[in-house]
């Protein structure tokens, strides 16, 4: 399917989105290291780790689709996880030289394992690459060709993961994080469906969008109530209905900007690199807000955020000029 330039600028909109949704939800999670969340904050910290890696897989899935092999694999290995190992080895040296924060091990050794085998590091780059490794067993042969693998992957998958979370089992292991890999699979999968249905599902929305939008909302309200009064619902499912509720207030908002905002299209085709930078920037900003105020106002952290989003998008501009180090960012 081609895209057009409207659909096209909606998905880097999109991944800017998710980038700064990223850096925004970690902000809200480093701050309880200070003191508890509020109960708004938690309930927008909470509902930003519901889409934010969600959106960011289902728009790789939108935007893998069937080619070549080896150049979709060596393109794959440049800019997925080149920048993983780059970034996991700075990490590992950031947590051992200075700042112990980072460390999951006591050892080198045990820093090692954890970011490149287990890959807690940064373990949506090892899914995301995982996902987009086994994404050619759920190509069709036509692209004209309803995407049954990927659906039946799709549905194997969330049932799967809706099992385990339902009977609290933990039946794949973390090496590698492959366990997080299938939990989030259907997002990524679904995100091959809907580039074949897109152009019937635009066309049914744009009949129907206020409908559509005012249920995503209360679908949206009714999952902040849940996590408001700890209603007991299960997990996973919630994570499923709320993800794909906020993904699509995300693309209303999308669409209502002007289709030629090149500084956000531009961002959001380096939404990986912000995301793998915002560990260190974070750690940074905090500490300097730390000294200056002598403690972390909680009305600081949407300019933290916005400094360290901002601070990736210029380390990145500066890195694409530079031929040698480029390679390593992936850009």
């Amino acid at each position: 399917m081609h895209l057009d330039k409207r659909t096209s600028a909606n998905l880097d909109y999109l991944k800017a989105f998710a980038a700064f949704l990223v850096v925004l939800g970690h902000c809200l999670s480093y701050y309880t290291a200070w003191q508890p969340l509020p109960l708004f904050a938690g309930i927008a910290e909470d509902l930003i780790y519901h889409v934010h890696v969600p959106l960011f897989f289902t728009i790789s899935g939108f935007l893998c689709h069937r080619q070549p092999l080896r150049p979709y694999y060596k393109k794959k290995v440049l800019r997925v996880l080149v920048p993983f190992w780059f970034f996991a080895f700075l990490k590992v040296f950031f947590s051992t030289v200075i700042v112990r924060h980072f460390a999951h091990a006591d050892t080198i050794g045990g820093q090692l394992y954890d970011a490149f085998v287990i890959g807690r590091a940064y373990w949506f780059a090892y899914a995301i690459f995982l996902m987009l490794l086994i994404a050619p067993l759920f190509w069709e042969k036509d692209e004209k060709t309803a995407p049954r693998k990927a659906i039946i992957g799709m549905i194997a998958a969330a049932a799967f993961s809706a099992v385990c979370s339902i009977k609290e089992l933990s039946l794949l292991t973390e090496v590698f994080q492959i366990s997080r890999t299938v939990k989030h699979l259907p997002f990524f999968l679904s995100g091959m469906v809907l580039r074949y249905y897109y152009p019937k599902l635009k066309e049914f929305f744009d009949r129907r969008r206020i409908p559509a939008l005012c249920l995503a909302a209360a679908i949206t309200a009714a999952s902040a109530l849940c996590f408001a009064l700890q209603l007991k619902i299960d997990a996973y499912l919630r994570l499923l209905v709320t993800s794909y509720a906020l993904m699509a207030l995300l693309l209303a908002l999308a669409n209502a900007l002007p289709e030629n905002c090149r500084a956000l299209a531009q961002t959001g085709k380096m939404s990986y690199q912000i995301m793998l930078l915002d560990p260190f920037y974070k750690v940074v900003l905090f500490a300097a807000a730390g000294k200056l105020f002598g403690g972390m106002p909680l009305a600081l952290l949407p300019l933290i955020a916005a400094a360290d989003f901002a601070l990736g998008v210029i380390t990145c501009m500066v890195i694409r000029k530079i031929p040698c180090v480029r390679i390593l960012f992936g850009l």
